[in-house]
């Protein structure tokens, strides 16, 4: 599920909202200001592409260092956002912006309402567990999800987790005990 941050006068802001899962063609921002907050692998694919059409992108993010944005002229790096107004952005900087769209790349918030309680995942602060190796469901071994850690490189990572579980189903090795996986979690 998308993860919308709750800031200060969200729903005051008049202009357009769309979170990064939303997003499919940079040319719907020609000519337009956009504020994207986050700065993530979504947030810098986007301000990449948008930056072609955009008039202006405003690019907000707690990032220390700050990403690269020097090949993108008409991108400008922002503190985070400390309210929002009708046509804009007070940052926590003190310094306003106003911009026509904000693209929210924020991430998503895990939930599994398709899965019975009975699988046993607990979701503490956006951390499914236990999951052993961040991808097995140590009470039901023959169930693996793929794709939940964070701030790795997605496609590789996906790739080595299928590779993973897959050596399992295919019995090409065997489950350690149960005790063995939660002790991995330690």
């Amino acid at each position: 599920m998308p993860l919308m941050p709750d800031i200060e006068g969200i729903d005051s802001y008049k202009g357009q909202k769309l979170h990064s899962h939303w997003y499919r063609k940079p040319d719907t921002f020609e000519g337009t200001t956009v504020l994207v907050i986050g700065a993530g692998p979504s947030g810098m694919d986007i301000t990449n592409h948008i930056s072609k059409f955009a008039k202006q992108i405003y690019l907000s993010h707690n990032l220390d260092p700050a990403p690269c944005t020097d090949f993108m002229p008409n991108v400008a790096q922002k503190t985070v956002v400390k309210r929002f107004t009708a046509d804009g952005a007070v940052f926590k900087d003190d310094t306003t912006e106003t911009f026509d769209h904000i693209i929210f790349c924020t991430g998503y918030k895990y939930t599994f309402p398709f899965l019975s309680i009975d699988v046993s995942l607990r979701v503490d602060d956006n951390f499914v567990h236990p999951l052993y190796k961040h991808c097995i469901n140590i009470h039901y071994p023959t169930m693996a999800l793929i794709g939940l850690p964070f701030y790795v490189c997605p496609s590789q990572s996906f790739d080595l987790q299928v590779r993973f579980a897959l050596a399992f189903f295919t019995k090409k090795r065997e489950f350690p005990s149960r005790e063995e996986m939660f002790a991995d979690l330690e």
